[in-house]
């Protein structure tokens, strides 16, 4: 018997991700972003990532088009950004959410944990997701904490020294 769609929502909900958004640019050269939280590093060798999203997101064109785009996974301190990127963004850009120009159509997070300029490589159609398998082409990494997703929220790390 398959897991409903809820038992499965509650399972994936227990294990902790951190939070990504991943940007691109709109034809008017707006830039353009979605919050993330399904992501993998494909091989770190041929620097490759991998990032899944829904065939009915507004980003998923955009990707296939651009065939270039940022992805960066936020740091604690930006659930603002993850909210705004969750959202449908019928209100303009708040005033703290800036870019880093990664290069082509990618963007990148200000002040985000890690920044990666991808330049897409493959797309894998899975019924109403896409996985898109891109090349890291260029990387950027702050030491600060990542933003957690888990248990349907937002949380930190913690760390013992």
């Amino acid at each position: 018997m398959m897991p409903s769609t809820i038992n499965l929502k509650e399972a994936w909900s227990q294990v902790p991700t951190g939070v990504g958004v991943l940007c691109t640019t709109e034809a008017e050269g707006r830039i353009h972003g979605i919050t993330v939280n399904s992501y993998i590093s494909i091989s770190v060798d041929h620097p490759m990532i991998g990032v899944s999203i829904s065939i009915n997101s507004n980003s998923h064109d955009l990707i296939k088009k651009n065939r270039e785009f940022g992805f960066s996974i936020l740091s604690k301190d930006q659930k603002n950004v993850a909210n705004y990127f969750s959202s449908d963004k019928e209100f303009s850009l708040p005033k703290n959410i800036q870019f880093d120009d990664l290069g082509g159509n990618a963007y990148g997070i200000q002040n985000a944990t890690v920044q990666f300029a991808c330049s897409l490589r493959d797309d894998f159609f899975l019924t109403d997701h896409t996985l898109f398998v891109a090349t890291i082409k260029n990387v950027r990494f702050n030491r600060i904490q990542p933003l957690i997703w888990h248990r349907s929220g937002f949380s930190e790390l913690t760390t013992r020294r």
